[in-house]
């Protein structure tokens, strides 16, 4: 049975980490608090996406959301076309969580639109998540498009 009520983790890493746009697409997401995800890296395809990476550390924020919210996600981050579902164990505080996020299946590197950027953040912001990672995966995804363009 669907309901409104949060009961599920959602582990956001990108474009919902903000609060204005989060409250736009999941009225029922609650803010859980900070999360780590170790083992991933945040990169860019054009959007925000995480890629599995030895000893690097995802940071984001978990919100528990509804199977409506659920529903709302599915659509706005194209699942199941361009992202899909993935169960991962985050950490939040001292406690290790499951947590639904997304993962694209592209290989594609890109940087994304400034005001996309500007969105994710602002999300950072919004929860005091350490700035350098989102600059460090903007260099990482502007350093693969350079390299790549230059190649015949």
């Amino acid at each position: 049975m669907r309901t409104n009520t949060p009961r599920w983790n959602y582990f956001a890493y990108g474009s919902n980490l903000n609060f204005e746009g989060m409250a736009g697409r999941c009225a029922d997401a609650v803010p859980a608090g900070t999360a780590t995800l170790e083992g991933w890296a945040l990169t860019f395809r054009g959007v925000a996406d995480i890629e599995r990476a030895a000893g690097k550390l995802t940071h984001g924020a978990l919100w528990g959301i509804s199977d409506r919210d659920l529903e709302r996600l599915d659509r706005y981050e194209g699942y199941p076309s361009l992202y899909r579902r993935r169960l991962v164990s985050v950490r939040v505080g001292e406690r290790v969580v499951g947590a639904l996020t997304y993962v694209m299946d592209d290989d594609y590197r890109g940087l994304p639109s400034p005001y996309y950027y500007e969105t994710i953040e602002r999300g950072y912001e919004q929860w005091d998540l350490p700035h350098f990672a989102l600059e460090e995966a903007a260099v990482r995804a502007h350093a693969v498009g350079a390299a790549s363009e230059g190649c015949d």
